[in-house]
């Protein structure tokens, strides 16, 4: 579930150079 929520909060944020950090809180968590 909490992989869905994070592709899609990475999708909306694709154009933005903040995807990089959500990818690392993503590897974080």
């Amino acid at each position: 579930m909490c992989i869905s929520i994070v592709l899609f909060i990475v999708c909306l944020t694709h154009e933005s150079t903040d995807n990089a950090l959500y990818l690392k809180i993503l590897l974080t968590i």
